[in-house]
This record gives C-alpha cells, structure tokens and sequence, in this order.
C-alpha cells in the first residue's frame, strides 16, 4: 500500500473543534478557518469574512446545514 501524501497526515498542525449546534471548525493558521455546519440546524458563522462557500449562504451570518465555508479572520 502506497503512503498517504504528509499533507494527509493526522498531526499536521490543524486545530479541531466541534462547537455549539454541530459545527465542526479546522483553523491551521491563526488567519484561515474552515467551519462545517453538522447538524439539522443553522448555525451562527464564526467571525471573519467568509472567502468561498461550499453552497450560497441562505441567511447572512448564519450557516445552514451540510455546508462548509472558508473564513479570513
């Protein structure tokens, strides 16, 4: 079996969290977070300027189930 690439390795210095409401967040830099909304209701999106969305926000500020975005704080 082929080794994974290091950009896939476990330890590779992301920080995860699951917050209130089932969002799921990963910041690798102090600067850049990605934040993934896990359960069946929106959830208030995390300070900073959303980059790109995985599907068009519905509401602003908030972030609906089964989407992720890219955030710049």
């Amino acid at each position: 079996m082929p080794a994974r690439p290091a950009e896939a390795e476990a330890d590779d210095g992301g920080t995860w969290r699951v917050e209130a409401g089932n969002l799921l967040t990963c910041e690798r830099s102090p600067g850049f977070l990605v934040a993934l909304a896990m359960g069946s209701e929106p959830v208030k999106l995390p300070a900073g300027v959303v980059l790109f969305s995985a599907f068009p926000l519905e509401h602003d500020g908030w972030l609906q189930p089964d989407n992720a975005v890219w955030i710049r704080r």
